[in-house]
């Protein structure tokens, strides 16, 4: 059995165009990462990968078009072990972290 830890927190941790992105990639093959829609937001995956396989992921964000909300919370995640980012419409407001205003 495996239990998995999770980071969930407000979609407002993340720009109107990471949103975008987020909704354009949902069930699309060429996402860095998987995206889950739901009702209130979306379920982002977050593998546990070794320092190169996270960094060329990062990098792939990037180069997706990821801005820095996004990008702040998806290495909040793997920093802190979470294999999944519920980001939802009224997740928790985390303290430290830029809000974003959409």
């Amino acid at each position: 059995m495996a239990i998995h830890q999770y980071l969930d927190c407000s979609i407002s941790h993340i720009s109107s165009s990471d949103n975008d992105l987020l909704i354009a990639g949902i069930d699309a093959p060429d996402t860095p990462f998987l995206i889950l829609g739901h009702e209130h937001g979306y379920w982002l995956n977050v593998p546990t990968e070794s320092l190169n396989e996270y960094l060329a992921r990062y990098q792939n964000m990037i180069d997706y078009g990821f801005g820095e909300g996004m990008l702040t919370l998806y290495a909040y995640a793997s920093v802190n072990q979470c294999n999944w980012i519920n980001l939802d419409s009224d997740g928790e407001v985390l303290p430290n972290r830029k809000i974003y205003e959409w």
